[in-house]
């Protein structure tokens, strides 16, 4: 099926951790339903832990249910590429291997030209990248408060009296991601408090009871505050996902830069 790939096939969470402490992937293809231990444990909670750790290998997350948030929510843990299992068929599943090698490859690149030219991370946000990191490695960990830790360093990187950029590369670097996968907590940070966080991340809830994304977020940062607001009060009490908020923002007046 894919006879230029050599291919190690495991059958859990736990082999799959076992496995890479081994060896070095060039691509890993992961299921969105996983089990470990006999306990259902979600794909993307893996991707998140093994991005945490630093693992560099391009991700293609697969899924036999669609959901319209889960392309922006395996985006959001560090997957290269999302397959549904309706399309999981050999060119498909090759074109989002090939993908997700070349985003490795990319980030590899970036990660090698700025090791020596990054500062070490600031004293003053090492712990808020320890609290990250102690959010990363909880077996239970709930995803509104991994976003919130998140944006609160993010919000510290991009107020810090070091050139902004760097101050961001260093923190992502510290807690195991890429600079584009923190630059959206960046965006959010400029315009919510640390509480405002808090509350919209961490304690917050819609009307089916789930928190909203980081994604929700990085579309309502580009209205004006006040039309900020109201969106805001509507996606927690209409429930909206991601897609929907887009396309309903479609025509809304964005602030200027």
């Amino acid at each position: 099926m894919l006879p230029r790939f050599r291919v190690d096939a495991v059958g859990d969470a736990e082999e799959a951790l076992s496995a890479l402490e081994r060896s070095e992937y060039a691509a890993l293809v992961v299921d969105a339903c996983l089990r470990r231990s006999g306990e259902d444990r979600s794909g993307l909670t893996l991707v998140q832990q093994l991005r945490a750790r630093g693992c560099a290998s391009g991700i293609v997350l697969v899924s036999g249910i669609i959901v319209e948030s889960l392309e922006d929510e395996a985006q959001r843990v560090g997957a290269d590429a999302m397959l549904h299992k309706i399309d999981y068929d050999g060119p498909s599943l090759r074109a989002a291997i090939e993908r997700a090698i070349a985003a490795r490859r990319g980030r590899v690149a970036a990660l090698e030209a700025i090791a020596g030219d990054d500062p070490p991370l600031p004293d003053e946000l090492h712990k808020l990248a320890q609290d990250v990191l102690d959010t990363f490695a909880k077996e239970r960990a709930v995803e509104a408060e991994q976003a919130y830790r998140l944006a609160l360093l993010a919000k510290a990187a991009f107020l810090h009296k070091s050139a902004r950029g760097s101050a961001i590369a260093a923190c992502a670097r510290a807690v195991g991601l890429s600079r584009q996968t923190l630059q959206p907590y960046a965006i959010v940070a400029t315009r919510w408090s640390a509480p405002e966080l808090k509350q919209l991340l961490a304690e917050r809830r819609n009307v089916r009871g789930e928190p909203i994304s980081i994604s929700h977020l990085v579309l309502l940062a580009k209205l004006p505050r006040a039309t900020r607001d109201t969106w805001i009060e509507r996606a927690f009490a209409e429930g909206l996902t991601v897609r929907q908020l887009r396309d309903l923002l479609r025509g809304v007046p964005r602030e200027e830069a």
